[in-house]
């Protein structure tokens, strides 16, 4: 009886990015998405999909509900990501603080990331990222009984 091999894939784990939106002006509130964002774009960088709700929604901050609409629909679209990045500021805000808690509760991985420290130390959050990356690609891989192609992103700068 011949073994099976396990199926090929490359799998890009889907990253939610958690952290403060609302603030007491719009150009804070604009900082905010700008902030998610960045830390979104390093996701990227280290190898993930970023789920950025800030970008999503952001512009109608204030428009339509939070209660009823913005905060149902974000949890929503956490349940449906394998992990969560949090700003280091992401305690100040009730809504980072009730997405780091579903997370927890669906026991999902998350990680904090001191997304405004000096240059010489974000190569170390770099890393810290890519690990963290690397063990839920892990964590899927074994779930799905596949053998991990790792993705290839030829047009952003590690």
């Amino acid at each position: 009886m011949a073994t099976e091999t396990p199926a090929i894939a490359r799998i890009i784990p889907l990253i939610y990015v958690a952290g403060p939106l609302a603030a007491p002006n719009p150009l804070a509130v604009r900082r905010n998405i700008e902030r998610a964002r960045d830390l979104g774009l390093l996701v990227a960088e280290c190898g993930a999909y970023p789920v950025i709700p800030h970008t999503n929604t952001g512009e109608f901050f204030g428009l339509l509900n939070e209660e009823t609409l913005w905060r149902p629909a974000a949890l929503e679209l956490l349940k449906r990501c394998d992990g969560i990045v949090l700003t280091d500021n992401w305690h100040k805000s009730s809504g980072a603080t009730g997405e780091f808690e579903l997370a927890a509760a669906h026991g999902m991985l998350s990680i904090v990331i001191d997304d405004r420290c000096e240059q010489h130390q974000m190569a170390r959050e770099r890393q810290r990222l890519t690990a963290y990356i690397d063990k839920i690609r892990r964590e899927l891989a074994h779930k799905l009984d596949v053998t991990i192609v790792p993705p290839v992103f030829t047009d952003v700068p590690l």
